[in-house]
């Protein structure tokens, strides 16, 4: 039992609203349990109850749960509960899971067509056998069972394909090799680099607004990413606070973050606009994600239309030239 995008959409929103009335928790969770749509809803409900009884925060309360809690959720509202600004990070995060489940909406209902063009393909060289075996009185084609067989590795092939992409993602969260790797894919590397970027941004920036340490910050934006890369130069960085150095340094000397990035924070450290320069950088890469999301939403659906395209048009072409060739030994053999 996990919770959706679309829950994690409505609960982030509904909770949003209610910090912003001024609602207390209990009373918001208790609101939450009675307007669930579903189990998962009502079980991230009960856990806010059952932890603040127990005298949890709201971050410790859904961490341990299995509803499917990401280190970037509980990093945002730990931060935000511990400074007061809880309304920012619940609306932080329901802009984030908003954005993520519209792309894969968009991309679904893209996918579509393709998908219906796959299907003809699967569908079409049996059909075209069965016709030429016809004419040439060669034996029959066992229609059900090929269009069974080339469903069956169609499938297979796209099942290896996810679950290797999957094993990916989650590796390139600790391994530097697979982050770095998936950051020289086109498309995918740029809105990898975009979202975890976003994610620093808004947590360090959280953890600045609330007067917290920054290194604590620099620790928490860094595991918030997911990423391996800017996780392991957010540690240095942070290290680097804990020494009591400047980290607008730091940040300059690291090559994993965007120059002007780093150039503009070092600046903002100097002239104590920290907090403001985060917020900006937050919005700009906000945005960036934004564009990645539509960039993918828009090509991918394309990309797979030409490979089943290719694909189906490879078919028709082969059963011509095998329907010519019959055509032609038959004539060899009739003498003309």
């Amino acid at each position: 039992m996990r919770l959706t995008l679309r829950d994690k959409t409505q609960l982030y929103t509904e909770l949003a609203k209610m910090v912003k009335a001024g609602f207390g928790f209990d009373k918001s969770a208790a609101v939450l349990e009675e307007q669930a749509t579903n189990s998962a809803q009502r079980e991230f409900a009960k856990s806010i109850q059952e932890g603040l009884k127990g005298g949890k925060t709201i971050s410790q309360s859904i961490a341990k749960s299995e509803l499917g809690i990401s280190d970037l959720e509980t990093s945002v509202i730990r931060a935000s509960e511990e400074g007061g600004v809880l309304e920012d990070g619940f609306g932080y995060l329901r802009d984030y899971f908003a954005t993520i489940r519209q792309t894969r909406s968009q991309i679904q209902s893209r996918l579509i067509y393709p998908a219906i063009i796959l299907h003809f393909g699967v569908l079409l060289p049996p059909v075209l056998k069965s016709i030429t075996n016809s004419m040439t009185g060669a034996a029959k084609v066992n229609i059900g069972g090929e269009i069974l067989t080339s469903l069956l590795i169609i499938y297979g092939i796209i099942a290896v394909f996810w679950m290797g992409g999957s094993w990916l993602h989650r590796a390139a969260r600790k391994g530097q090799p697979f982050d770095r790797f998936l950051r020289f894919l086109p498309l995918i590397g740029p809105t990898r680099r975009a979202i975890a970027l976003e994610r620093f941004t808004n947590v360090f920036r959280i953890y600045i607004l609330c007067g917290q340490k920054i290194s604590n910050g620099l620790e928490a934006a860094g595991n918030a990413t997911q990423s391996a890369v800017i996780d392991s130069a957010a540690a240095r960085i942070g290290e680097t606070a804990r020494q009591g150095n400047s980290i607008g340094d730091a940040f300059l000397a690291e090559r994993d973050f965007p120059r002007d990035f780093s150039r503009s924070t070092a600046n903002a450290e100097q002239t104590g606009t920290l907090e403001e320069d985060l917020k900006r950088w937050s919005s700009f890469f906000s945005d960036s994600v934004v564009q990645q999301m539509e960039k993918i939403g828009f090509w991918t659906p394309r990309i797979l239309s030409v490979i089943v395209m290719v694909y189906v048009g490879w078919q028709i072409v082969s059963w011509y030239a095998g329907h010519l060739n019959n055509a032609l030994d038959m004539m060899d053999m009739g003498g003309f």
